[in-house]
């Protein structure tokens, strides 16, 4: 679930990620979004569907490289539960932040999602919160690398 998480950022931020923006230049993309989640709370599938909202700026440094960050929140996602028919409303976001250091080519991504499942009926509310960061040098030396999962009920 987590490899899914952070792929689907990281992809989304290189589909997103202007050619040649202006400096701090920030666009912003609304992405119809279905899909299926477990909740590890009830074992239940979750059919969700909503809207992602993408905001990504990216900013050209000087002596070359590129720092972009990327802003997604959930609007007006809604989910049911494909057994017990548990109406969900989704919230959330997820930021990330990615350092391109060129000609030295040293990287350095992070990315947090924190979501909220929040239950309409008995069912329990599921709280996802995750950290994924790694920075890699020149050579190619991984010189921090945390990844954090964590899920509860509520």
């Amino acid at each position: 679930m987590r490899t899914a998480i952070v792929a689907m950022v990281v992809a989304a931020t290189a589909a997103l990620m202007p050619a040649a923006a202006p400096a701090g230049a920030a666009k912003s993309t609304f992405v119809p979004s279905t899909g299926t989640f477990f909740d590890f709370c009830t074992g239940e599938l979750i059919e969700l569907d909503g809207i992602n909202h993408f905001v990504v700026s990216t900013t050209e440094v000087p002596g070359g490289g590129i720092h972009q960050v990327m802003h997604l929140n959930a609007l007006n996602f809604h989910g049911t539960g494909l057994v017990t028919g548990t109406r969900y409303t989704a919230v959330g976001a997820n930021n990330s932040a990615l350092k391109f250091d060129m000609p030295q080519g040293a990287t350095t991504t992070e990315v947090s999602v924190h979501l909220r499942l929040l239950s309409d009926g008995p069912g329990a509310d599921i709280f996802l919160d995750s950290l994924y960061h790694v920075t890699v040098t020149p050579n190619g030396d991984v010189t921090a690398d945390v990844d954090t999962f964590e899920t509860s009920c509520h």
